[in-house]
């Protein structure tokens, strides 16, 4: 029978390499804007020109907020120590009626051996909600005993 550590550090690392795609993917992406910056030359149509530049500008920007924001999710994750939890807590797998939520970093929904899995942040209202909770404690979120 599997342990919960084990399912834990499982998650913790299809969590991982999901970020370790998306910072590939991000750095692709950027990469492929600044190439197509080089590219553009200027041509009679100056605005035109500075328009199409702005915009390549702009898409990086967002690009790079999303890298450093997978930046700082890699960095929350390799902080989180897979341990037992008897209570709600950062690095809980907490199982609700409304499904199953290892509790650390928000990156919402995957599908992890074929269950989904929410990973949610210690701030989320449902973990403030289910703070210190132990298993069998009646909770209530957002007006709802559950």
């Amino acid at each position: 029978m599997e342990t919960v550590i084990t399912l834990k550090e499982r998650l913790l690392s299809a969590a991982q390499a999901e970020i370790a795609e998306q910072l590939h993917a991000l750095e692709e992406q950027i990469q492929g804007l600044r190439q197509d910056a080089q590219m553009d030359t200027k041509s009679s149509a100056g605005d035109k020109y500075e328009t199409s530049r702005e915009m390549l500008q702009q898409s990086e920007r967002l690009l790079q907020e999303r890298y450093q924001n997978a930046q700082s999710h890699a960095a929350a994750l390799a902080q989180l120590e897979v341990r037992p939890c008897d209570r709600v807590t950062v690095g809980a797998l907490v199982s609700t009626n409304i499904g199953r939520l290892f509790v650390g970093v928000g990156m919402g929904s995957m599908q992890v051996e074929g269950q989904t899995i929410y990973f949610v942040s210690a701030q989320a209202p449902i973990v403030t909600a289910l703070a210190g909770a132990k298993v069998g404690d009646p909770i209530h979120f957002n007006g709802k005993k559950s």
